[in-house]
Parts: structure tokens; sequence; C-alpha cells
């Protein structure tokens, strides 16, 4: 699944078919690394805010 995840990103990114390093723009690489890194950050922090908002509750209602 990983593999399928990075290779998606590097086609969004513009990374596809006879791409070198030499190729690659600084606009590509940024690309890359939001998709790659900062998005799925963003994300995990979302999704620990959630999972916090509803044990709280559940918490809160127990007492």
């Amino acid at each position: 699944m990983s593999n399928g995840l990075v290779g998606f990103i590097a086609m969004v990114a513009g990374m596809s078919g006879g791409a070198t390093a030499s190729d690659l723009t600084s606009k590509v690489v940024t690309t890359f690394n939001m998709f790659a890194f900062v998005v799925p950050e963003i994300l995990m922090l979302l999704a620990a805010l959630i999972f916090a908002s509803k044990f709280k509750n559940k918490l809160s209602k127990e007492n």
C-alpha cells in the first residue's frame, strides 16, 4: 500500500516517466514534500483532535 501511495504522490508531483534527478525543479520537490509529509501530519493531528474530543465526551458522561 505504501508503494502505491508514494507512486501516486510522485505522479501528482510530476515525477513520472523518464524524469531524472536533474529534471526535478524546486516546485516538484516542494509538491512531493507537501503531499508526502505535511498533509499526512495535518490529517493525523486532526484525527487525534477528533479522537480526543470523543474520548473526553465519553469520560465526562460516565462521571
